[in-house]
């Protein structure tokens, strides 16, 4: 049989216990959520990445863009030259 000392110090073990248990939960949960803002920086991260390479292919696209215009226009004016000329050998026929 055990006496009210031992049942009382087995009820404070198991206070202690409880304080102990909180003790850690908090802590647990103090670091769960510095690694979740961890993770939410990474991920910020790799979202900023992705924007980056986007903003990038924009500029490669906008660039092979002006490009194919200009060659166009390239095109285009050599077209009228050669309209002009013929234009010019006709009148002097």
């Amino acid at each position: 049989m055990t006496t009210i000392t031992e049942l009382a110090n087995t009820i404070d073990g198991y206070l202690n216990n409880t304080t102990i248990v909180r003790e850690q939960r908090r802590r647990y949960d103090a670091e769960a959520e510095c690694d979740n803002k961890i993770i939410r920086r990474q991920n910020a991260e790799g979202v900023e990445q992705i924007v980056i390479a986007d903003l990038y292919q924009l500029q490669t696209n906008t660039r092979n863009q002006v490009n194919r215009m200009l060659n166009n226009i390239t095109g285009k004016r050599t077209r009228i030259g050669i309209l002009l000329q013929e234009k010019f050998a006709l009148q002097l026929l």
